[in-house]
């Protein structure tokens, strides 16, 4: 009597053809996933006070650039510099554009906030959400895996951190996965079409005016493009249409860069300039810690995406690399090379190359899954355990992946804005970004201008002579939380020091007026930290 029991493959085969059939399903389990991780530390008044203040008063500076542009059309630099000499806690100058631009629009709608900044983010993390899902089903033709790359990507603790951050590497992403879907979509015509070739361009082009950091994926892509039909593809003209195209639309970020940010150039060409050189651990481009050190941090910050990569590794010799696979290779080896190429290094560079290799994994899982027969019964529950093991760890990391934040900055500034009226506040301490940021959220009428002490005052500075040349109405003094050796001490600590003798001092020109309360650290461990600020004692009534 035969079995009337479908076979292990027909089962997988219908699994899929399901999976198939309700494919929309999958981003936006995925965008949902996304907001259920994200939003809650979203929605909170709260900020890093050092970037991500900075990337936050890059918005503040072009909604004010848009209200005031009868002024910035009659004289740009002019109104630009004396923007900067009132709230130099900026990006502008480092940084392209685009993201800022789309953050003064969400500001305008919502209003100027921490909450309005991480929401930009957030727009920008669900639309690459919903490409990345896009760009990996296209190129594997498999939804199973780029689900899965989606819901591994999503969990990673670092996703998280950079979605819920005013940062630019997943707004940044988010157009770069999109050229990867158009790309894709058309190449398997073998031959693109001139639209299709300047929507990649202009999507890549949109993808480094955010931040230049994709920069790598860009050209692994165009690697690949060059080399996947070696050498037919050389013969195509397309390739040259859109490496002409890309460089015209990219003249305009390389002159920016190299004349308004050239320490960013500096610091991958040359020697570091000083603002980075906390970030250098290996100084010699000899020394082979130089180039492996991103091997240390995958495994010490990113230890599932190399496990999985380990995991794919192995897989290879029962499944023949695929195209795409051949693909994300490029990008792995290209980001790794290039991030161990600048001396300045970071947790987050690292981001760049354990992304593809987590669609390498999804699609080891797939191909495993799809070898379940009789004789591998215990596979799928294999794999299944071992997947639902993975996200979770993923999203139990999440919390210990947290950064440092501040909050309380907004009733300071309220206070400050509101009894001080006009004036020159003088900031001394290691937040004052964050500082500067909410006062001129507050300032909105432009009446205050802010200094910062570790900017105007050196430790072997005459005090005296720089109150002389400019004259300070209100000096804020952030409690000491610089250590000793940690990169900073040196810039704050002598100077918290002149400050203190001179507010000290019988004949000081400056008396104890108010005090204000901050929080700041992880969140869950946070500490007050004590803001005293002094006022003149020339200084006429203050409500």
């Amino acid at each position: 009597m035969s079995s009337t029991l479908p076979s292990p493959n027909k089962e997988a085969s219908e699994g899929v053809s399901l999976l198939s059939r309700h494919a929309w399903l999958a981003p936006l389990i995925l965008v949902v996933l996304n907001a259920l991780l994200t939003l809650p530390e979203i929605l909170t008044e709260r900020i890093y006070p050092w970037d991500d203040a900075l990337y936050a008063a890059n918005g503040t500076f072009f909604l004010t650039l848009f209200q005031s542009l009868p002024a910035v059309i009659a004289d740009p630099m002019s109104w630009m510099t004396e923007y900067y000499r009132q709230y130099p806690a900026l990006f502008v100058r480092r940084q392209p554009p685009v993201f800022s631009i789309i953050e003064s629009g969400i500001y305008g709608i919502l209003g100027i906030s921490a909450i309005s900044a991480k929401l930009t983010v957030f727009l920008f993390s669900s639309i690459f959400v919903i490409g990345w899902f896009m760009a990996i089903k296209i190129w594997t033709n498999r939804t199973s895996i780029a689900f899965l790359t989606g819901l591994l990507t999503l969990s990673l603790p670092m996703t998280v951190q950079l979605s819920t951050a005013v940062r630019l590497d997943i707004p940044a992403l988010a157009f770069f996965v999109w050229a990867l879907y158009f790309f894709h979509g058309f190449e398997e015509r073998k031959r693109i079409s001139f639209p299709t070739i300047c929507l990649v361009c202009i999507l890549l082009a949109g993808s480094l005016y955010t931040y230049q950091l994709p920069m790598f994926g860009v050209i692994a892509l165009f690697v690949y493009w060059a080399t996947s039909n070696w050498p037919n593809n050389l013969k195509d003209n397309g390739i040259y249409v859109a490496a002409g195209i890309f460089t015209l639309l990219m003249i305009p970020l390389i002159v920016f860069t190299l004349k308004f940010a050239y320490d960013n150039v500096a610091g991958v060409v040359g020697k570091t300039v000083k603002d980075f050189e906390v970030f250098t651990p290996v100084d010699s481009k000899l020394d082979p810690k130089y180039w492996l050190y991103y091997l240390g941090i995958a495994w010490d910050i990113y230890r599932l995406p190399t496990l999985a990569l380990f995991f794919w590794l192995a897989t290879k010799w029962k499944f023949p690399i695929k195209n795409w696979e051949i693909f994300m290779l490029l990008w792995i080896l290209a980001a790794y090379l290039g991030f161990s190429l600048f001396p300045s290094k970071g947790d987050r560079y690292a981001y760049y190359f354990m992304l593809p290799a987590l669609s390498l994994a999804a699609g080891a899982f797939a191909d495993f899954w799809s070898i379940a027969d009789a004789r591998r019964r215990f596979l799928r529950p294999v794999l299944t355990v071992t997947l639902v093991m993975a996200i979770s760890w993923n999203i139990i990391s999440i919390p210990g992946a947290r950064p440092p934040l501040t909050t309380g900055f907004d009733a300071v500034a309220k206070g400050l804005t509101s009894d001080l009226g006009s004036g020159n506040i003088l900031y001394h301490g290691r937040l004052e970004s964050a500082f500067i940021y909410y006062v001129a959220k507050e300032d909105r009428q432009r009446k205050l201008r802010v200094l910062r002490s570790g900017n105007e005052l050196t430790a072997d500075q005459d005090i005296a002579e720089f109150m002389s040349k400019t004259p300070i109405d209100v000096i804020v003094m952030q409690e000491d939380t610089s250590k000793q050796g940690n990169g900073y001490a040196e810039v704050y600590q002598p100077v918290y020091r002149k400050l203190v003798d001179l507010l000290s001092a019988p004949d000081s020109p400056f008396r104890p007026w108010r005090e204000f309360k901050i929080r700041y650290g992880v969140p869950g461990n946070e500490n007050d930290v004590a803001l005293q600020a002094y006022i003149r004692k020339d200084a006429g009534a203050v409500r």
